[in-house]
Formats: C-alpha cells, structure tokens, sequence
C-alpha cells in the first residue's frame, strides 16, 4: 500500500529521474510519451493548477530570449529549460493544428482535438508512479505542493510565491505553506 504525500514530506532524490525514465521507456506511442513528459514537466516546474493546465493554449507559451513563460491571466509563469524542451518535442511530433496544447491522443473521442480532463491527468500521474514502483501516492495537485515547497526551500518570499501561484488572499498561501 502507497503512503499519501504531504506537503513537507521529503521526496525520494532519485523519484523525479525515475519518473521521467519510466515515461521515456514506457511502450506508449511516442506522440503519447512526449505529451506526457512535458505535462509532469509543466506541473512539476511551474505549479500550474490542474484545471489550468488541460485549459493551456499553444499561444499561452510565450518566449523572451532564452526565457520561455506560460501567460495566464492574471499572472505570468516562468518555464523550466526542461518543460520548454519537451513541450518543443511534443508539439514536433503532434500533426495537427489544433489550439489547445495538450489534447487526447485517441480515437475513443470522435474528437481528434479534444482537450485532456483533470481525471485523465490523474491517471496519467498514477499510472507513472505505478509503473515507476513510486510507493508514495501523489496526485497531480500534489505536484503543485511540491513546487511550492522547492521555492520556499531556496528563500523565495511567501509574498513572491503567491504571485506564482495565483492566489488572490495571501492568508491562503501562508496556510498552505507555513514554515
């Protein structure tokens, strides 16, 4: 039985290359993998909501230089060199054009377009960590914690991490993240 993750709890050095390793060798399409990767990468190096994240556009994924940034409104993301890569990968390999960033690769839909749900990115978190053997439960939402907890942990300002995460109360941030 998998132990839930908390918000302080310390995760495994090893857990996040795991991960991505099991995508990478996964017997997925590689259309499906690619999508997959940038999706953890996304979550796990930007702290978007879920719901934020299945709503993503093409046109969200702005670049400044060598800097690349995910522009909700009200707010601006910064990307991780990892997440702009495999975002790149996966809308290399993706033959169609569509405006929504991350959409179902199946034909179960009738929709070749149609967007990801919250429930299938579950799946897909829970999936990964099954096939990793990543004996600790962690939900997409909990990717988002994780990130938190990173920023903190490298001195950013509970002020600062509001403003990345997008909540309007700071009594909100100071609750989720109490040091």
């Amino acid at each position: 039985m998998s132990q839930l993750f908390k918000p302080n709890y310390q995760l495994p050095t090893n857990l996040w290359p795991s991960l991505i390793s099991t995508i990478q060798n996964s017997k997925k399409p590689d259309i499906i993998k690619r999508r997959d990767q940038a999706i953890l990468e996304i979550l796990y190096g930007s702290g978007l909501k879920v719901s934020e994240l299945i709503q993503l556009q093409t046109n969200h994924i702005i670049s400044n230089g060598n800097n690349h940034y995910i522009r909700l409104r009200p707010r601006t993301v910064p990307l991780t060199h990892q997440a702009t890569y495999a975002i790149k990968k996966y809308l290399k390999l993706r033959n169609n054009d569509s405006t929504t960033l991350f959409i179902r690769q199946d034909n179960a839909s009738g929709n070749k377009h149609q967007s990801l749900t919250a429930r299938s990115v579950e799946r897909m978190v829970e999936y990964y960590c099954k096939l990793a053997k990543i004996n600790i439960k962690i939900t997409p939402s909990d990717w988002r914690h994780i990130f938190a907890q990173k920023l903190l942990n490298q001195g950013i300002s509970i002020t600062e991490l509001q403003k990345i995460l997008g909540h309007s109360n700071l009594t909100t941030t100071k609750l989720l993240y109490k040091n």
